[in-house]
């Protein structure tokens, strides 16, 4: 006769009077494996005996396979004892063993309490994420140092103790670096890294923690994506998606090689947006000409061109800082190049292109006398600035009583205020 699995979910039911209804005791869950070797006493099945604690009583048990007989024996009571109750029996014919949990209910399960294991007293760790945090930036069995920062990049240079078994179970590139058949160095240099975005690194390869902030979430996304830690790569980018804004906003298009098409989209259409904050912002004096460029170009910036022209100046003032350069009006135009003639001065009232780029001495006298004259005669000439003035960003329309805009019913609603012209505007 070929063995079988049953499990059999017996709970104990507590009867507090005659006319009162059961209550479950779900506590003291057990889950016994037995396993049957021995032959079948009668030819009706298998007969197994199982002890459990049920209401701090020692109770026996005894399963019939086929006709599932229970009853108890050797019983000492103080009280009366609990009827017992079959909630389940599922029968699995895997020939191995019988499983029996005891107590608990299927609407109420019990709950396991799991134990924390005590620290032992000479100072090891108890858990396995104990002991790989403990050696953290820890010296002891360190095998390899990184010497990390450059003074001239970041003002600072730290030397970090790791591990290089720690590393290599982490991501290819270290594994390469210390598995991959090259000389074995003891100090390895990174000096294109930042000594706290390395550290979040390696708090994150120890101990699975990871701390971010403002000022470090750019560099520890770099640094993620140079040693492939593809998860903290991603928690990089969704706190810094999180904190986007207009202050930051220039800062991160400026790295935007290490950012997806689809966070890049949201970083434009913030520019766009808030495009006077953009420009007002600080971070915006840092950013490269190309970036520069690339921004007073569009056509979709919501802001009055003055403010455009003003930012263009600042950012040409703090260039000429960087390169050690007086910032006379011939070298603002120098630094600036090209994108002097993305600035629409056409857009501008006459009396802010007179007050303010007319009297600066950035552009020469034809140009000025070009736009003033484009201002007033009825035959323009030619200027080499844009005359058209931003577009802004794409007008949407939302219509009510979508459903019913058909036919004359169409036209008499229209009629109405039954539509709605909105611009896409991100504070």
């Amino acid at each position: 006769m070929s063995e079988k699995n049953v499990v059999i979910a017996a709970t104990c039911v507590q009867q507090a009077g005659p006319d009162s209804s059961p209550t479950e005791d779900a506590s003291n869950v057990q889950c016994v494996d037995v396993e049957s070797d021995q032959q079948p006493s009668t030819s009706s099945g298998w007969l197994v005996a199982v002890r459990a604690e049920c209401y701090n009583q020692q109770v026996t048990f005894a399963f019939d396979v086929n006709e599932i007989q229970i009853f108890a024996e050797n019983v000492e009571v103080s009280r009366p004892q609990p009827p017992l109750r079959i909630s389940r029996i599922r029968e699995k014919y895997d020939g191995v063993s019988i499983t029996i949990p005891v107590d608990g209910t299927l609407s109420r399960p019990s709950k396991i309490k799991k134990v924390r294991p005590k620290p032992s007293k000479d100072g090891f760790k108890a858990t396995l994420r104990e002991r790989n945090g403990s050696m953290y930036l820890n010296e002891w069995l360190a095998d390899v140092h990184f010497v990390v920062g450059d003074v001239g990049i970041f003002d600072s240079s730290e030397r970090i103790p790791a591990h290089s078994y720690i590393l290599s179970i982490a991501s290819e590139p270290f594994s390469a670096m210390f598995n991959g058949g090259f000389d074995r160095k003891n100090e390895i240099e990174i000096p294109d890294v930042e000594p706290a975005a390395f550290k979040i690194l390696l708090k994150y390869l120890y101990s699975d923690d990871i701390e971010l902030d403002a000022t470090s979430a750019l560099s520890t996304l770099y640094v993620a994506k140079k040693y492939m830690i593809t998860y903290l790569a991603q928690a990089a980018i969704d706190f810094l998606d999180c904190n986007l804004k207009a202050d930051n906003v220039c800062s991160l298009l400026a790295h935007s090689r290490l950012f997806d098409e689809e966070f890049l989209n949201r970083c434009w259409k913030l520019v766009d947006a808030d495009a006077e904050r953009v420009l007002s912002s600080d971070s915006f004096c840092d950013i490269d000409f190309s970036l520069l460029d690339q921004i007073i170009s569009r056509k979709t910036l919501v802001v009055r061109e003055k403010i455009v022209y003003e930012a263009a100046i600042k950012w040409a003032k703090a260039e000429c800082g960087r390169r050690e350069l007086p910032d006379l009006p011939q070298n603002l135009r120098d630094v600036l190049g090209n994108a002097l003639y993305h600035i629409r001065f056409r857009a501008m009232t006459i009396n802010e292109f007179a007050n303010g780029p007319a009297k600066a001495g950035l552009l020469t006298c034809q140009e000025t006398n070009d736009v003033f004259i484009h201002f007033a005669a009825e035959e323009k000439p030619s200027l080499p600035f844009p005359v058209n003035k931003r577009c802004g960003l794409r007008l949407l329309s939302c219509t009510r009583f979508q459903t019913v805009l058909q036919g004359s019913v169409k036209k008499a609603l229209l009629g109405f205020f039954t539509r709605m012209i909105y611009k896409n505007h991100r504070k």
